[in-house]
């Protein structure tokens, strides 16, 4: 039996959110390895939930969170807890809260103007009975689209992050130099500014997700998938599993579970 029942929606002609998801735990979960997607996400959360970060850190969960991108990190649930996910393009969440320099991959919440986190709790509320994805996805709009426009103000990064993501990070700094009018200096404020992250670890992020979805979408073998994602040779993608997931390509299978293939099954992984 699966600890939680997942429904997903992807939202593809929405200017500002990639997609919606709506989880119900059922059973308790007491530590699942969760890989950063490369996007950005508000979620509200009803139960007890509890993180340990990549770094080994502990924050507490509260009942919004605006989660920058990420490389990877554990959660756990009690059973009967629910959350609700708003996946948003990486770069336009600076267009929300600023982030902060040497920015930590903890809440972002706090940081929100008075104004808007009382609209976040209150869209909580509203969100609390819920159990519907479409329900839910009808209340979000509604209650944000006054701020929509604002915040999907495209920022100087938003053109490159899509072409990262159609070329399923399988790109370079030079390539990315090559087709925008931008500095490698400028490259990398830009990815600090908007994202908390060096270009070069965001595209290492952006194509390990996709080696990973060939694994346990396609079930392709690592060396199947070591082909198809342009990695140079397996120490590479080691050096990747240790960043993205903190375990080796041999242990594998600790997170090739049922649970995460029905995640990336129903999760159509592009932001535009």
């Amino acid at each position: 039996m699966q600890p939680f029942v997942f429904q997903h929606k992807d939202l593809d002609s929405h200017p500002l959110f990639i997609n919606l998801s709506l989880i119900q735990y059922v059973n308790t979960v007491e530590k699942d390895l969760l890989i950063g997607s490369g996007k950005a996400f508000i979620c509200f959360t009803y139960g007890n939930f509890s993180k340990i970060t990549s770094q080994g850190s502990k924050p507490e969960i509260g009942p919004v969170e605006v989660q920058p991108v990420e490389n990877f990190y554990h959660l756990g649930s009690s059973n009967h807890s629910k959350l609700i996910a708003i996946g948003i393009k990486p770069d336009l969440l600076y267009n929300i809260v600023e982030l902060p320099e040497n920015m930590p991959p903890e809440n972002l919440f706090p940081l929100l103007p008075p104004a808007l986190q009382e609209l976040f709790l209150q869209l909580r509320n509203r969100l609390s009975n819920v159990i519907d994805i479409k329900e839910a996805e009808k209340i979000i709009i509604k209650n944000l689209s006054p701020f929509i426009h604002q915040w999907s103000a495209p920022t100087p990064l938003t053109p490159i992050i899509n072409m990262i993501f159609e070329k399923e990070g399988k790109t370079t700094i030079q390539e990315i130099l090559n087709h925008f009018p931008v500095s490698k200096s400028s490259l990398h404020s830009y990815f600090k500014r908007y994202i908390g992250l060096p270009p070069n670890f965001y595209i290492r992020l952006i194509r390990f997700n996709f080696f990973l979805r060939s694994i346990l979408r396609n079930s392709y073998s690592i060396q199947e998938a070591i082909y198809q994602n342009e990695y140079f040779d397996y120490s590479h993608l080691k050096k990747d599993f240790a960043r993205f997931t903190g375990i080796t390509p041999k242990e594998l299978n600790q997170i090739k579970n049922k649970s995460l293939i029905e995640v990336f099954e129903k999760i159509n992984y592009r932001i535009s």
